[in-house]
């Protein structure tokens, strides 16, 4: 990193960008990777017992989620297109670190209805999450100037293909991070992935694989809602329409 020529970097980056990711094989597509970025900076972040992470989940106005199967990861028949960080039949849980953002990731809109859970890190555990495209601060005492100025063009790429507004019928352009995650970030230890909001910049989002879900999380509220505002700048309004009660050992969720 240190050593490479930056104009050959943004070049390698340019010709990346270019790939048809509708036919390019898997193979194909690492062989890129490794050649276009020689170094990545690589490193995890510790979510502590007790942090509360965030999730919406559209449905019709009141309408109620009974089980806690239904506001956890999806099973795997159900996952039937790919996602930013898990492909066809791979189930993950998308969750945020603060309320607001699942709804702008969630394209929300006034008058819509959701679900909206709540779910802490268990007591004496913790969420070992690989940081993606947000570690510059890092880079800096690990590379001298030039390789400093080589991280940060290759972070700036990685936020990109990380926050990349996706359309329907164009999931195939999820591939490269996906590729990026299970090939270069699925670090020993990794419960999941931390990555910036797609919608709302300040926002930061945690993917966390089935296995720690299932050991780490518990749900601890789902709140059924409708928006009534949207703000630029973070803040939803809405109404509520009611409020999960408790949520009993074997996973029905009471109102």
């Amino acid at each position: 990193m240190n050593s490479m020529n930056t104009m050959e970097l943004l070049n390698r980056i340019e010709d990346y960008r270019k790939v048809d990711l509708k036919r390019v094989s898997e193979s194909e597509l690492f062989d890129l990777t490794l050649k276009t970025m020689p170094c990545l900076s690589i490193s995890a972040r510790d979510i502590p017992a007790d942090t509360k992470l965030f999730r919406v989940r559209r449905k019709q106005k009141g309408a109620q989620f009974k089980r806690k199967t239904d506001v956890w990861y999806p099973e795997s028949k159900y996952v039937t297109e790919r996602q930013r960080l898990n492909d066809v039949g791979e189930p993950i849980l998308y969750t945020s670190l603060d309320k607001a953002t699942p709804f702008y990731e969630s394209k929300a809109k006034i008058g819509d209805s959701f679900a909206h859970f709540e779910y802490v890190v268990k007591n004496g555990q913790h969420i070992q999450a690989t940081s993606v495209g947000m570690n510059e601060v890092f880079s800096q005492a690990n590379f001298n100037g030039q390789g400093n100025i080589n991280n940060r063009i290759i972070e700036q790429f990685l936020h990109t293909e990380f926050t990349k507004d996706v359309g329907i019928g164009t999931e195939y352009l999820y591939r490269i991070s996906i590729m990026l995650a299970k090939n270069f970030y699925d670090i020993p230890h990794c419960d999941g992935y931390m990555y910036p909001s797609v919608a709302i910049g300040k926002g930061i989002n945690i993917a966390i694989k089935p296995d720690s879900v299932d050991k780490k999380l518990q749900l601890t509220r789902v709140t059924n809602l409708v928006v009534t505002s949207i703000t630029d700048n973070g803040t939803i309004g809405f109404d509520e329409e009611s409020q999960a009660t408790s949520i009993d050992t074997l996973g029905n969720i009471n109102y």
